[in-house]
């Protein structure tokens, strides 16, 4: 763990599973009297989570609401919120072509350097787009640069010249505008606490400077971020050769990818019709301690920490899970199909029984196999088989005789640290979460685009997968 301090700042840098999150809601409760403090999370469950946790002095909000009410203060009329495509707006009208996917091509490519631009507060001139291109080294035409500074010229326009009683607003506007337009009144506070703060863009640290007061406020926060797989792991690079992670200097290109506004998740940097290739441009390297996980297909061997989040998509949506599930001081394991008529089968259950947090033990071919692992874990950590809330089961139990039945047991948590060891899994790191109980930053398991992507951390990669 490392701990960077200024005179207004604080900033603790660690790994997963150091207590960042507990560390900095436990700071919160030590705010002076009289002090006003401010949590910033990044989703509306995480929000609900931590209002239970924090102080009732501390405000806990995320970014975009706090600049949605700036915006809706100083603009008291009519709002349309537009979630997306406002800036294709503006692009769309000046990109012309005669093949429509030249011309698609030519706006996609815009938008991504209008959004990076915006991100990163670049100035609006030809120099500024220049800058941004050889910083994420993109591939973009004089002609397209000029398009693109005419594009922003007209959006801020728009924005700075909106009817004060008739504004459109979308997600970028909320960080943007308050940060761009100093005349949008902020909340200030004394103290504003981050998590995970290595998530933040430019825009999004100088929105947050805005809500610490400039005499004596202090912004406080966690995060961790540094890379996540070890040396010796190749690299596929933008020329279609690999490189070993530790080789690898600022501005090299590399193949990634990305999620954007208005298309699907694809992999960038070999595309020969884009010609995008994400460009390196910090480095850095840190001592590490810990077990590694191995992720071994037909194709493809690379090494990672638990942590680190993959990309896969589902093989098949067959087989069964054998699953152990937690809810506050209880714990137990089950089994559920991989797969229902609805969705992934451990995220219904663990709704089903309200439970806090799941992890996946085993994927089994059958139902019979499943089982037997789950007699397996009861028999050999103790770990109970009974559910936790009867909800739509049938059951000749009630309610009472569940909570009685887990109030003999006193050392379910250890039992479920000692089996997740024995598997390689992490308790700080669960397959899925119910998101009200959760306060950690994002969804363990989600899903990526619409183009049947997920992702995940590495330890939980035992699902089947391509």
């Amino acid at each position: 763990m490392a701990v960077i301090t200024t005179p207004n700042n604080i900033a603790v840098q660690a790994g997963p599973g150091s207590g960042k999150t507990t560390s900095i809601i436990e700071a919160s409760r030590l705010i002076p009297y009289g002090k006003s403090a401010v949590f910033i999370a990044f989703n509306k469950s995480i929000v609900e989570t931590l209002k239970s946790k924090l102080p009732p002095t501390v405000d806990c909000s995320t970014m975009h609401s706090l600049g949605l009410k700036a915006i809706y203060k100083h603009y008291p009329g009519e709002k349309k919120i537009k979630g997306e495509g406002k800036q294709l707006e503006y692009i769309i009208p000046l990109v012309e072509h005669k093949n429509n996917r030249e011309r698609w091509l030519a706006i996609y490519t815009i938008d991504r350097l209008l959004s990076l631009a915006r991100a990163t507060m670049a100035e609006m001139s030809r120099e500024g787009m220049i800058k941004v291109i050889e910083n994420y080294a993109l591939d973009v035409s004089e002609e397209q640069v000029e398009i693109a500074i005419r594009a922003l010229t007209n959006l801020y326009r728009f924005n700075d010249d909106q009817d004060r009683y008739n504004i459109t607003v979308d997600f970028q506007d909320m960080i943007e505008m308050p940060v761009r337009n100093k005349k949008i009144g902020m909340p200030q506070y004394d103290y504003v606490f981050i998590d995970e703060i290595q998530d933040l863009s430019t825009l999004d640290h100088l929105f947050v400077k805005r809500l610490r007061k400039p005499i004596g406020g202090r912004i406080i926060s966690v995060g961790d971020p540094h890379q996540c797989q070890p040396a010796g792991t190749k690299i596929l690079m933008a020329n279609g050769k690999e490189k070993n992670i530790e080789e690898i200097v600022v501005g090299d290109k590399v193949v990634s990818y990305q999620s954007s506004r208005s298309w699907d998740m694809r992999f960038i940097g070999l595309s020969n019709s884009l010609s995008i290739h994400p460009k390196v441009d910090r480095v850095s390297s840190r001592q590490y301690r810990d077990y590694l996980i191995v992720i071994e297909l037909k194709l493809y061997k690379s090494k990672y920490t638990p942590n680190h989040r993959c990309l896969f998509r589902f093989k098949d949506k067959q087989g069964y899970v054998t699953y152990l599930m937690k809810k506050g001081d209880k714990v137990r394991v089950g089994i559920t199909p991989l797969w229902n008529s609805a969705e992934f089968g451990p995220g219904t259950r663990l709704r089903q029984e309200r439970a806090d947090f799941l992890w996946i033990i085993r994927v089994s071919e059958t139902r019979q196999l499943a089982y037997l692992y789950e007699q397996y874990i009861n028999v050999t950590y103790g770990i109970p088989q009974m559910i936790f809330h009867l909800s739509q089961f049938r059951s000749t139990l009630n309610q009472e005789d569940i909570n009685a039945f887990y109030k003999q047991f006193t050392n379910l948590s250890d039992k479920l640290i000692s089996c997740l060891e024995d598997h390689s899994l992490s308790i700080d790191l669960p397959f899925y979460t119910n998101q009200k109980n959760d306060n950690r930053s994002g969804e363990p398991f989600r899903r990526i685009g619409k183009r049947g992507m997920w992702e995940c951390y590495a330890c939980n990669s035992i699902i089947r997968c391509t």
